[in-house]
């Protein structure tokens, strides 16, 4: 008798929570505090650390003047068009200084697409003002090479 019992509350409270769960799960995105739509929470993907890496490692070395990191790191047919329209082959991106003083990457993001990685990213340097970068990445064996840069006034 009790097994029974305890069988019907069990049925009754698992089936209870199916009319419940549709009810949560159907909610529309929540407005936060500051009036800005809240969609989730961002989730790091491996694309994200391997190529976050790869920016502080590029970044690391423009600001350090590590030009042989710089070389390793940088396609051969590198190009780079800046905020001001101009294009920088691969030799003037490694001359070009930083002249900066700490430089912080946010709001990465990653997408593959075959053997190439398009990211972008905000670039924040110390008394400067803020790029928002576009990076394509090529697959060179089996490493990654920059291979073209965007970027423009944030």
């Amino acid at each position: 008798m009790r097994a029974v019992l305890l069988r019907r509350i069990l049925i009754t409270g698992v089936t209870s929570l199916g009319w419940f769960t549709p009810v949560f799960a159907a909610q529309p995105p929540s407005e936060n505090d500051t009036g800005v739509i809240d969609k989730g929470v961002n989730v790091m993907t491996r694309y994200m650390m391997i190529f976050g890496s790869l920016e502080k490692e590029l970044l690391g070395a423009q600001a350090s003047g590590n030009k042989p990191k710089l070389i390793a790191h940088i396609n051969p047919f590198f190009e780079l068009n800046t905020y001001n329209h101009q294009r920088l082959t691969r030799k003037a991106f490694i001359e070009r200084s930083t002249g900066s003083g700490q430089q912080e990457i946010s709001g990465l993001r990653v997408y593959e697409v075959g053997d190439n990685a398009i990211a972008n990213f905000v670039l924040h340097t110390q008394n400067q003002e803020d790029l928002a970068i576009v990076d394509v990445w090529s697959k060179n064996g089996q490493d990654w090479q920059l291979r073209l840069r965007f970027e423009s006034k944030y």
